[in-house]
């Protein structure tokens, strides 16, 4: 799996690349970033302690976007995978995401479109909860999934900005029914099925700038809210990354995640028993990384 995942990434540079320079409509944009990064740390006699570690991160961001007319499409791909090894421990993931968001709109007025909005998120390989003995298998492809369908408004006075809001939405949390290793309760989906649908308000907001020179941010919110159970309980899925460019090739990424879902469960610790308990709480990641970035720009085809 780490292999196959390792040549995905490096490969993605020359499919963009070689799409670039195809001779297609001038509609279309193609872009996106390449990141790879590697981190040690080594102790010998370190009185003060610590554990040797190392960790490998992969990155790939990738937009098409189409503009012709009152016809508009954006969409964009999220790849992340990324491995840790900490002395007395099993290689593990620090990392695992896919997410793509296909977006077409049809301009209404100079900045409203009426638009429909497809995300899917999930992830590549298997994840474990390590506080059990043995492990738990808490995840792997398509397992969970989570779907949104939206058909709303967005306003979008810019490149860097945008707002879309659905009051017609319906998302689909998938996990693989024939896996019984996986607790399906930890996303709110019946043991006996493999989906479960909720009809709801969702709204979404993305945002991009450039603070000062080789210094960029961009970040996005996701709300719903389920019209039929518990609506003033809003599931919430924030991001941000903060990008510092030390030269062509060189980065510093900084990234921030927070997710509260009311139908997730996390791991709240052990009983008296010892027995692993789960409740409802937020999640949250933080991602810091020095390393290798590609830069494949805005280009357009043509």
């Amino acid at each position: 799996m780490i292999r196959k995942i390792t040549l995905i990434l490096l490969a993605l540079p020359a499919l963009i690349q070689a799409q670039n320079t195809a001779t297609v409509d001038t509609s279309w944009k193609v872009g996106g970033i390449f990141s790879l990064s590697y981190n040690q740390s080594s102790f010998t006699n370190w009185v003060a302690g610590g554990d040797n570690s190392m960790a490998l991160n992969g990155i790939f961001s990738g937009f098409a976007n189409y503009n012709k007319g009152k016809w508009v499409m954006d969409n964009s791909l999220l790849l992340a995978y990324g491995m840790t090894k900490v002395d007395g421990q099993d290689l593990r993931k620090n990392d695992d995401r896919i997410e793509l968001n296909i977006k077409p709109g049809y301009n209404i007025t100079k900045k409203w479109y009426l638009s429909y909005l497809f995300n899917m998120r999930t992830q590549f390989d298997k994840g474990y909860d390590y506080n059990a003995e043995p492990r738990v298998l808490t995840s792997e492809f398509l397992s969970p999934a989570f779907f949104i369908n939206a058909l709303g408004a967005e306003y979008k006075p810019s490149d860097n900005f945008y707002l879309f809001a659905s009051p017609l939405t319906v998302k689909t949390t998938y996990v693989n029914a024939a896996d019984s290793k996986i607790p399906h309760v930890l996303y709110g989906v019946d043991a006996d099925k493999n989906a479960r649908n909720e009809f709801g308000f969702y709204a979404t907001v993305r945002y991009k700038c450039e603070i000062m020179k080789n210094i960029s941010l961009q970040t996005k919110l996701d709300l719903f809210s389920n019209y039929s159970e518990n609506p003033q309980n809003v599931d919430v899925n924030w991001e941000m990354l903060l990008g510092m460019k030390v030269n062509k090739y060189i980065s510093v990424t900084l990234g921030l995640a927070a997710i509260y879902d009311d139908d997730v469960f996390v791991p709240k610790g052990k009983d008296s028993q010892g027995a692993l308990v789960y409740g409802k709480g937020l999640q949250f990641k933080q991602t810091f990384g020095v390393g290798f970035t590609y830069n494949m720009g805005a280009a357009v085809k043509k």
